[in-house]
Protein backbone atom coordinates (compact mmCIF):
# COMPACT_ATOMS: atom_id res chain seq x y z
CA UNK A 1 0.00 0.00 0.00
CA UNK A 2 1.09 3.56 -0.61
CA UNK A 3 -0.39 6.95 0.26
CA UNK A 4 -1.00 8.83 -2.99
CA UNK A 5 -0.79 12.57 -3.62
CA UNK A 6 -4.61 12.69 -3.42
CA UNK A 7 -4.54 11.23 0.14
CA UNK A 8 -6.00 7.91 -0.95
CA UNK A 9 -4.31 4.55 -0.32
CA UNK A 10 -3.28 2.56 -3.37
CA UNK A 11 -2.98 -1.22 -3.00
CA UNK A 12 -0.66 -3.02 -5.41
CA UNK A 13 -0.45 -6.75 -6.01
CA UNK A 14 2.61 -8.67 -7.17
CA UNK A 15 1.61 -9.65 -10.73
CA UNK A 16 -1.56 -7.75 -11.60
CA UNK A 17 -2.69 -5.24 -14.18
CA UNK A 18 -4.94 -3.40 -11.71
CA UNK A 19 -4.52 -1.16 -8.66
CA UNK A 20 -7.01 -1.24 -5.79
CA UNK A 21 -7.91 2.03 -4.04
CA UNK A 22 -9.04 2.88 -0.51
CA UNK A 23 -10.82 6.18 -1.10
CA UNK A 24 -11.47 7.10 2.57
CA UNK A 25 -8.63 5.51 4.57
CA UNK A 26 -9.61 7.20 7.85
CA UNK A 27 -13.07 5.62 7.91
CA UNK A 28 -13.62 2.24 9.62
CA UNK A 29 -14.98 -0.87 7.91
CA UNK A 30 -17.07 -0.51 4.76
CA UNK A 31 -17.09 3.27 5.13
CA UNK A 32 -13.44 3.30 3.94
CA UNK A 33 -14.84 2.90 0.39
CA UNK A 34 -12.45 0.18 -0.84
CA UNK A 35 -12.63 -0.20 -4.62
CA UNK A 36 -11.17 -3.38 -6.05
CA UNK A 37 -9.54 -3.01 -9.51
CA UNK A 38 -10.15 0.75 -9.45
CA UNK A 39 -7.33 1.52 -11.88
CA UNK A 40 -6.77 -0.61 -14.98
CA UNK A 41 -3.11 -0.63 -16.12
CA UNK A 42 -1.99 -1.21 -19.72
CA UNK A 43 0.35 -4.03 -18.60
CA UNK A 44 0.93 -6.04 -15.41
CA UNK A 45 3.02 -4.78 -12.53
CA UNK A 46 5.74 -7.24 -11.62
CA UNK A 47 7.39 -6.65 -8.22
CA UNK A 48 7.22 -2.91 -8.62
CA UNK A 49 4.99 0.02 -7.90
CA UNK A 50 4.93 3.73 -8.71
CA UNK A 51 6.53 6.10 -6.25
CA UNK A 52 4.57 9.12 -5.05
CA UNK A 53 7.04 11.64 -3.54
CA UNK A 54 5.69 13.94 -0.84
CA UNK A 55 6.17 17.48 -2.14
CA UNK A 56 4.16 19.01 0.70
CA UNK A 57 6.76 18.73 3.47
CA UNK A 58 7.16 22.40 4.35
CA UNK A 59 10.02 23.87 6.38
CA UNK A 60 12.13 21.68 8.70
CA UNK A 61 10.46 21.33 12.08
CA UNK A 62 7.07 22.40 10.72
CA UNK A 63 6.42 19.84 8.00
CA UNK A 64 2.67 19.86 8.40
CA UNK A 65 0.32 17.06 7.41
CA UNK A 66 -0.06 15.90 3.80
CA UNK A 67 -3.69 14.93 4.30
CA UNK A 68 -6.43 16.26 6.46
CA UNK A 69 -7.60 14.46 8.49
CA UNK A 70 -4.54 12.38 9.30
CA UNK A 71 -4.32 8.97 7.60
CA UNK A 72 -2.76 7.33 10.65
CA UNK A 73 -3.59 6.29 14.17
CA UNK A 74 -0.06 6.99 15.47
CA UNK A 75 1.01 10.55 16.14
CA UNK A 76 4.64 11.62 15.75
CA UNK A 77 5.77 14.53 17.87
CA UNK A 78 8.52 16.58 16.26
CA UNK A 79 10.98 18.51 18.40
CA UNK A 80 10.48 22.24 18.38
CA UNK A 81 13.21 24.38 16.90
CA UNK A 82 15.22 26.23 19.51
CA UNK A 83 17.58 28.25 17.30
CA UNK A 84 16.35 31.47 15.71
CA UNK A 85 17.93 32.91 12.56
CA UNK A 86 16.80 36.14 10.89
CA UNK A 87 16.46 37.71 8.40
CA UNK A 88 16.06 34.79 6.06
CA UNK A 89 16.56 35.49 3.12
CA UNK A 90 19.57 37.55 4.20
CA UNK A 91 21.64 40.19 2.44
CA UNK A 92 24.43 41.65 4.63
CA UNK A 93 24.17 39.88 8.00
CA UNK A 94 22.10 37.43 10.03
CA UNK A 95 21.29 37.38 13.74
CA UNK A 96 21.43 34.03 15.54
CA UNK A 97 19.85 33.32 18.92
CA UNK A 98 19.85 30.04 20.82
CA UNK A 99 17.46 30.62 23.75
CA UNK A 100 18.23 27.46 25.70
CA UNK A 101 21.90 26.46 25.27
CA UNK A 102 25.37 27.60 24.27
CA UNK A 103 26.37 25.93 21.03
CA UNK A 104 28.53 26.19 17.91
CA UNK A 105 26.73 27.19 14.71
CA UNK A 106 28.16 26.02 11.37
CA UNK A 107 27.26 27.21 7.85
CA UNK A 108 27.89 25.01 4.78
CA UNK A 109 27.51 25.47 1.04
CA UNK A 110 25.70 22.95 -1.18
CA UNK A 111 28.93 20.97 -1.60
CA UNK A 112 29.26 20.48 2.17
CA UNK A 113 32.16 22.89 2.60
CA UNK A 114 32.30 24.73 5.92
CA UNK A 115 32.07 28.49 5.21
CA UNK A 116 31.36 30.11 8.57
CA UNK A 117 31.04 29.25 12.21
CA UNK A 118 29.97 31.14 15.30
CA UNK A 119 29.92 30.40 19.01
CA UNK A 120 26.48 31.09 20.48
CA UNK A 121 25.78 31.91 24.11
CA UNK A 122 22.38 31.07 25.54
CA UNK A 123 19.78 33.82 24.97
CA UNK A 124 22.41 36.22 23.54
CA UNK A 125 21.92 37.36 19.92
CA UNK A 126 24.99 36.89 17.72
CA UNK A 127 25.40 38.86 14.48
CA UNK A 128 27.18 37.07 11.61
CA UNK A 129 28.36 38.87 8.47
CA UNK A 130 27.23 37.08 5.28
CA UNK A 131 27.93 39.91 2.82
CA UNK A 132 30.88 37.94 1.38
CA UNK A 133 28.69 34.97 0.39
CA UNK A 134 27.25 34.57 -3.10
CA UNK A 135 23.50 34.53 -3.58
CA UNK A 136 22.12 31.04 -3.11
CA UNK A 137 21.05 28.34 -0.68
CA UNK A 138 23.18 27.44 2.36
CA UNK A 139 22.74 24.89 5.12
CA UNK A 140 23.38 25.41 8.83
CA UNK A 141 23.79 23.08 11.78
CA UNK A 142 24.13 23.39 15.56
CA UNK A 143 26.84 21.01 16.76
CA UNK A 144 25.50 20.08 20.19
CA UNK A 145 21.81 19.64 19.42
CA UNK A 146 22.13 18.48 15.80
CA UNK A 147 19.44 20.98 14.85
CA UNK A 148 19.79 22.11 11.22
CA UNK A 149 18.14 24.36 8.68
CA UNK A 150 18.54 26.45 5.55
CA UNK A 151 19.67 29.99 4.88
CA UNK A 152 18.91 31.85 1.65
CA UNK A 153 21.38 34.57 0.67
CA UNK A 154 19.85 37.19 -1.62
Amino acid sequence: MQLGPDCQLYVFCNSCDVIHVIHNPDEPGLACNFEQAAVQLPWPIFRSQPHFPNYRLGPVGNEGLPCSPVVSVQETVLPTASMQLFPNPADQYIVLTSPTASDTWLLYDSMGRLLKQARLQAATPKQVDVSDLRAGLYFWKLLGSGECGKLVKG
